[in-house]
């Protein structure tokens, strides 16, 4: 049996649609069972799924290979925002994270046919990494049930319960997570 070749780089604008779809098709499988057909309708018409482009812009998104295929993506942002411009809630949430000293960790998403291999926790720590070499301490993410589990492993707390607005008459409930290191 061959050795897989797993390679974490930095995200380019080439990457940018093979990441919108991995997202699209991350969320709508692996949260089926945890919000409902309409709330990931909902999602899925105001892109909230999609990466800005300003994190590939960045060089604060990264994505995971395994042999050439791009299996896992995630980031982390400066700008102290958890959700696309344009959102419903692209300002709601602001005051959460505008603190400069704070970095937000953006994005995750895995191929359902590649998790439960360690890929969200190994991009969870390498945006943690780059964070902290820009001089970042304290973390944030706002997070789904699924990388609430992982974020809790890597020693984040549950900071606050939220509901996400996502129309007018759809919320996702979702949970602010810190850690300082």
């Amino acid at each position: 049996m061959e050795t897989p070749r797993i390679i974490v780089r930095p995200a380019s604008l080439k990457d940018l649609a093979a990441v919108h779809a991995l997202a699209e098709r991350s969320v709508l499988t692996l949260l089926d069972e945890v919000y409902t057909a309409a709330q990931l309708e909902a999602g899925r018409t105001v892109g909230l799924y999609q990466v800005e482009e300003e994190l590939f812009a960045d060089g604060t998104y990264y994505v995971l290979e395994v042999d050439g295929l791009l299996v896992a993506g995630s980031g982390w942002s400066a700008r102290g925002q958890f959700y696309p411009p344009g959102t419903p809630d692209g300002s709601a949430h602001s005051a959460h994270s505008a603190a400069v000293t704070t970095a937000t960790m953006r994005a995750t998403y895995v191929d359902p046919a590649w998790t439960r291999r360690g890929f969200a926790s190994l991009l969870a720590q390498t945006t943690e990494a780059a964070a902290r070499i820009a001089g970042f301490r304290r973390f944030e993410a706002l997070c789904t049930p699924l990388s609430e589990a992982v974020r809790l492993r890597l020693g984040y707390h549950v900071a606050e319960r939220v509901t996400v607005r996502v129309l007018d008459d759809i919320s996702w409930p979702a949970a602010l997570m810190r850690k300082t290191v």
